[in-house]
């Protein structure tokens, strides 16, 4: 199974939390359209990543929900996910309600529409102009957000320094996703 998903073209990687005896421990999971590898570690990070085995020496495209420990992977291309990014998009609009997710939760179903529309026509792409469009307009949402919530990257800080106004948990989700949206994109 593992040397058939490292031949895959794309690979779909997450991993899930459980409880073993009250420690909180973890379920990797890495699936192609054909092959699914589940595998038990103590860790959520690179060294189980690395015990697993399949996303070391992959080359195809990666898939994943931006968990900064696949990154360093640079033999494949990373693709988000877009369930991944529909959920945390519906996360912000139920509970802080800013139209740039609305509009890009819009755009992400238009775009996977438009895709699945030139895939029923034997194509293999999108135009280059409805590329262009669909660019543009994702780049307009995230200047939106930028306006509605500044930077979106935050600074680290030193331990010493205190942060003068403390962000919400909820504004803090809504920053954080258009800023992994723009890095990303």
């Amino acid at each position: 199974i593992k040397e058939g998903l490292q031949r895959s073209d794309v690979l779909g990687v997450d991993e899930t939390n459980l409880r073993v005896s009250r420690r909180q421990d973890w379920i990797h999971v890495s699936s192609s359209d054909r092959l699914t590898f589940l595998a038990y570690h103590r860790k959520r990070g690179t060294a189980a990543i690395e015990e697993v085995g399949i996303l070391p020496g992959y080359e195809g495209v990666c898939v994943h929900d931006g968990f900064t420990a696949y990154d360093r992977y640079d033999g494949c291309q990373h693709g988000l996910c877009n369930a991944h990014l529909l959920r945390e998009l519906n996360y912000v609009i139920e509970t802080t309600e800013p139209e740039w997710a609305r509009r890009m939760k819009e755009l992400l179903l238009e775009i996977k529409a438009a895709v699945d529309c030139a895939r029923e026509s034997g194509k293999f792409s999108l135009s280059s102009r409805c590329r262009q469009d669909f660019q543009s307009r994702f780049d307009a949402i995230i200047e939106e957000a930028k306006t509605l919530y500044g930077a979106l990257m935050r600074k680290r800080r030193r331990r010493t320094q205190r942060l003068i106004v403390p962000e919400s948990p909820l504004r803090m989700a809504g920053r954080k996703l258009a800023a992994r949206l723009e890095a990303k994109k």
